[in-house]
């Protein structure tokens, strides 16, 4: 009984946050991915400039309901609006099963010099639930 209820507020928690980013994100988080010993953040360049750099926080979420947070994962390989990235960690460190992964942009430098900060409401995090 106690694990269903988990599952149904894991649910929850996801549609909620996949459905509830703001419109004003520089980046959509597509996917979050745990496979091998590697954990990338895939996403999408939803404004309208070319981003030169990016950071994502990340942390997993074990059956137990323990938090795992990850380095803070960094790319600077140029993005057009519109275009999807990647970003990747290897993660040797986590070696068991995560029911849910989350993550969220934390910074974001596009090529006219402006940048984007998450102002810590994590508005633009994503959910993903692990197979």
């Amino acid at each position: 009984m106690t694990r269903t209820v988990f599952i149904l507020v894991l649910l929850a928690a996801i549609s909620i946050t996949a459905f509830g980013q703001d419109s004003s994100c520089p980046v959509q988080i597509t996917d979050i991915r745990n496979v091998g010993n590697t954990v990338s953040v895939l996403f999408r360049n939803t404004s309208h400039a070319k981003l030169t750099r990016y950071e994502f926080v990340v942390w997993f979420v074990d059956f137990a309901g323990e938090t795992h947070f990850l380095p803070v994962l960094l790319a600077g390989k140029h993005l057009r609006p519109g275009q999807n990235g990647k970003v990747a960690l290897p993660a040797d460190e986590l070696q068991h099963a995560f029911s849910l992964a989350n993550a969220y942009p934390l910074h974001v430098s596009f090529a006219d010099g402006s940048e984007w900060n998450d102002d810590g409401s994590h508005g633009c995090s994503t959910t993903a639930l692990q197979e």
